[in-house]
């Protein structure tokens, strides 16, 4: 079984026929940035709102054209592992909808009454504002109290089952609360009064107002949704001179009908919302703030045609959805003051997954970190230097690969794709452990001489292709 896939060979977003839209998307970063080759060049969305996080992807100007794809990846973005949600529907031929965020998003739930609550200070006329929150906001009745409210819904149709395809998002904020003296937000999901199960606890890491998400699978429901409920769970915290509490601005309801996506023209396949694989526990806690925490790569399958079949790819929708909040931090490390209220990405990456028939042996590592960082020491002792980021490096072997095999690889990069165009390196993709760090946005540096045939027909010689920062 291979132990790497490239994805890009090539690009298929970045090609001159294509064209690529954004509901939304803050000043300054244009979403044709997604286009180009470099991942420090960034699209931004104007909040992580849902409807303003949808790009929009189309092949060519003609109805007729398609291409073939199986992989669809966002360079350089600012989700958190575990706390993201990223949905790819793709079509066969061009959507007319003017609008993708309102032809594929699912459709927002009247907040209706509160139908009990604890130590609140506030009405439902408070948080019904949708996604637009009007600056009016829910509490506690004093300072120091555990305060909860439960909350219904009206004009909610039968939902569809699937794995975070119904969520619920809520606008809250919390000054004073950071990593160390965390406030935190729970949310409980109940149907006609009942509770149904426990949808986790979130800090409030904001506080001016940044938007939670909490999704959830309408399995979990007896009926149809229509008596779904959330309850809301504000737990304050102590910094020793001040209680810090949090503050609810809206209570959204997002709902997926069974017929949502049924209903587009010429679906060619739908990825569902898939969670962004957490990293794997290291034992040094959440990244500090100087960490940039925009730099994770996100590779989605796209699935096949629903019923079978391969026919081509023509328009490709991107729905992300970020709550931003990190399921948990270590009190010893720091995190952004406010969390960022936007999603972003730096690259846009359709097209075939390639990879080897067999895995490159153990006796063949191929991933390495370069740090180029120079360091000089004083007569005295002491020492001093430039500190450089370090970057990656990854050495494919063509002698680990059949003769055909790497006679491809050598015409498409040093015939066809050319030594800057970067491709996606993704090392063991079987393996979510190895997510954020096996996922490398690299450019040919360095090919080496290739020579006779080495054992069993194979060439020698290798490629090494560097990160792209």
């Amino acid at each position: 079984m291979s132990n790497f896939e490239l994805i890009g060979l090539p690009n298929q977003a970045a090609l001159s026929t294509s064209t690529v839209a954004a509901a939304t998307e803050a000043p300054g970063f244009p979403v044709e940035n997604l286009q180009g080759d470099e991942p420090s060049v960034r699209w931004r969305s104007t909040s992580n709102e849902p409807r303003a996080s949808v790009i929009g992807w189309r092949a060519g100007d003609r109805d007729a054209t398609t291409i073939e794809a199986d992989r669809l990846a966002l360079v350089g973005t600012n989700l958190h592992p575990g706390a993201a949600l990223v949905r790819v529907i793709t079509t066969s031929e061009r959507y007319r909808a003017a609008n993708p965020a309102v032809a594929f998003m699912r459709t927002p739930a009247t907040t209706a009454s509160f139908a009990a609550s604890d130590n609140l200070s506030g009405s439902v006329g408070d948080v019904d504002e949708g996604f637009t929150p009007d600056g009016a906001w829910v509490g506690p009745t004093s300072e120091g109290l555990e305060w909860s409210v439960r909350v219904t819904f009206s004009a909610v149709g039968t939902c569809v089952a699937g794995a975070y395809r119904q969520q619920f998002w809520v606008y809250a904020r919390a000054d004073g609360s950071t990593a160390q003296y965390r406030a935190t937000l729970a949310a409980e999901l109940w149907e006609a009064g009942a509770k149904v199960a426990d949808l986790g606890v979130k800090p409030v890491l904001s506080s001016t107002g940044s938007w939670l998400v909490w999704a959830w699978d309408a399995v979990l429901l007896a009926g149809g949704g229509a008596d779904a409920e959330v309850r809301l769970v504000a737990t304050p915290t102590d910094t020793g001179s001040a209680w810090v509490a949090v503050e609810v601005g809206s209570v959204v309801f997002l709902f997926e009908t069974a017929n949502d996506v049924d209903d587009v023209v010429e679906v060619r396949s739908d990825s569902g919302w898939l969670l962004v694989a957490p990293a794997a526990a290291s034992g040094f806690g959440a990244p500090a703030s100087e960490d940039d925490l925009a730099g994770v790569t996100v590779v989605v399958p796209i699935a096949e045609k629903s019923g079978g079949g391969v026919d081509g790819v023509h328009s490709v929708y991107v729905l992300i959805a970020d709550d931003h909040a990190p399921v948990d931090t270590g009190d010893s490390e720091e995190l952004p003051r406010e969390p960022p209220g936007y999603v972003e990405a730096g690259v846009l990456v359709l097209g075939r997954a390639w990879s080897p028939a067999r895995g490159i042996p153990a006796q063949g590592e191929f991933l390495r970190v370069v740090d180029p960082s120079r360091v000089q020491r004083t007569p005295g002792g002491q020492t001093f230097g430039v500190r450089l980021r370090p970057y990656r490096e990854v050495t494919l072997q063509l002698g680990a690969l059949t003769a055909a095999e790497a006679r491809g690889l050598i015409d498409r990069f040093l015939l066809r794709h050319g030594a800057r165009r970067p491709v996606l390196v993704r090392l063991l993709p079987d393996d979510a452990d190895w997510a954020p760090l096996g996922a490398v946005w690299a450019e040919l540096v360095e090919a080496a001489a290739f020579g006779g045939a080495a054992a069993r027909g194979r060439l020698r010689g290798s490629l090494t292709l560097r990160e792209k920062l």
